[in-house]
């Protein structure tokens, strides 16, 4: 026995089987439109300028006279480091300092050694500058409360 069913469509039905068919079309029209306009809109955009160029800093007369005028400091000693062995400083009050307070010291003087250097070797370094800056009366208060 066969059935044979019919499709009634209703007008809603239709409405929808329109819409269907010309929404494909006109979702395609929309993508092919904003695509369009995107590649119209970058074709006019302007040039990119070229990277400027680093001019040379001119420097007023008044700032080059004030750097001829300084004077330059002396930032260490003038005669070669003595070993620790010769200088008689096993008394010396940085010998009681851990080896944190070494590395802080030498990092305020702008000094960075590596941390695996020998502790000999960053000892005479501390005891050069210490001595060095209390001869010439540089040295911070908070070292100077040790002695």
């Amino acid at each position: 026995m066969y059935l044979i069913t019919q499709k009634f469509y209703t007008p809603i039905d239709r409405f929808i089987n329109k819409f269907r068919r010309k929404g494909f079309w006109l979702y395609t029209g929309i993508i092919l439109f904003s695509f369009g306009y995107i590649i119209y809109s970058l074709s006019n955009l302007p040039d990119i300028p070229p990277e400027k160029k680093r001019k040379r800093k001119m420097l007023p007369k008044s700032t080059r006279k004030e750097i001829e005028q300084e004077e330059e400091i002396d930032l260490g000693p003038s005669e070669p480091a003595v070993p620790l062995e010769q200088s008689h400083s096993n008394d010396h009050v940085i010998n009681t300092w851990p080896k944190r307070k070494l590395f802080e010291f030498l990092f305020n003087e702008k000094i960075y050694p590596d941390v695996e250097e020998d502790l000999s070797l960053v000892k005479k370094q501390v005891i050069e500058i210490f001595e060095f800056k209390k001869e010439n009366g540089t040295l911070d208060e908070k070292y100077i409360s040790e002695l």
